[in-house]
């Protein structure tokens, strides 16, 4: 067991997401994570841990990875290829299916649970992989 403080406290330094998939003007975030399990399946692993980032916008893109999220502080602001805009805040649930277009806004800092499913040869230049 390993207790997590609130914010970007106690969880380590991650770089998931690449100045290039940032929008034009926005912040590189502070991103810290912990990954609590990596298990391999057979095709790909699952990935479970923490994860919590600064305010930041990315660019519309197919998402690279299916995702389970659990928004635990903070608001996320999804736009998908269709122009739908979702909003997710803490205590909110969702998935991300692996291909699915779309750009994501946080205004603040975000802190989720998440669980990743990654295909067995991911692509070689992953988007934001923990949003």
């Amino acid at each position: 067991m390993k207790p997590f403080g609130p914010g970007l406290h106690g969880l380590d330094p991650d770089a998931a997401t690449q100045p290039k998939e940032l929008e034009e003007g926005s912040p590189v975030p502070d991103e810290r994570a912990s990954n609590a399990s990596e298990t391999p399946t057979g095709v790909g692993s699952i990935t479970s841990g923490t994860w919590a980032a600064s305010a930041h916008v990315c660019k519309m893109a197919p998402y690279l990875i299916s995702e389970f999220r659990l928004i635990l502080k903070g608001t996320v602001i999804i736009k998908t290829e269709d122009m739908t805009t979702l909003v997710f805040n803490a205590g909110d649930a969702f998935f991300i299916e692996l291909g699915t277009v779309l750009s994501w806004r946080q205004p603040g800092v975000v802190r989720k649970y998440y669980v990743i499913h990654s295909e067995s040869d991911p692509p070689q230049e992953p988007i934001t992989s923990r949003l």
